[in-house]
């Protein structure tokens, strides 16, 4: 896996224009209206709100949301405007604001982990708004992501859910196929 110090030594220069591409290009669905904007710093009010929603966190990483530590590589819980510029500053992350035409700023999709020598990256994403739960709308998020992965030459996804959470094991399998038990939780893996 490519760590952060390869990232910024010489030999990475070659991958700035993929890399920039990755963070700074929206993706548009017409037909749904759904636009992923990429993460510009606008979005710590609504993430704050979010994150505060005990509904919302119940199948996040508790320590959420949280940076890895540089020295110790561990999770560590910081306020939302801190994590939001770090997940805008770190090219191992291309996070995008679910925006729908109709319904405004409705919750985040995510390209974490991204590794850049085996093409791969986790995909994750939240609808924030309840309102606009199991309306489909992660369902074209996640091939809009996928999609777009797979232009710019992404080969391997991979994405997890909870047991519990019924309504992203549905969309994850039908996005990636079954997954594998492990514990209380499925891991997808997909090829592109």
């Amino acid at each position: 896996m490519l760590t952060e110090a390869a990232i910024y030594s010489p030999n990475f220069e070659t991958l700035w224009p993929l890399i920039r591409r990755l963070k700074h290009t929206p993706m548009i669905n017409f037909n749904s209206g759904i636009v992923l904007a990429p993460f510009d710093g606008s979005e710590v009010a609504m993430h704050e709100k979010w994150f505060a929603d005990p509904q919302i966190r119940r199948y996040m990483d508790p320590k959420t949301p949280y940076i890895i530590d540089a020295v110790t590589h561990g999770k560590m819980t910081v306020p939302v405007d801190k994590f939001i510029q770090y997940i805008i500053e770190n090219p191992l992350f291309a996070w995008f604001r679910i925006i729908h035409l109709n319904y405004g700023f409705i919750g985040h999709a995510c390209m974490n982990g991204i590794d850049y020598e085996e093409m791969s990256f986790e995909r994750a994403l939240t609808i924030g708004e309840k309102q606009y739960w199991n309306m489909g709308i992660a369902r074209t998020v996640g091939n809009m992501l996928l999609e777009n992965a797979k232009s710019i030459g992404f080969k391997k996804v991979y994405s997890s859910a909870h047991v519990d959470n019924i309504a992203s094991v549905k969309n994850l399998t039908h996005q990636f196929g079954p997954g594998k038990l492990i514990e209380n939780k499925l891991y997808f893996e997909l090829q592109l």
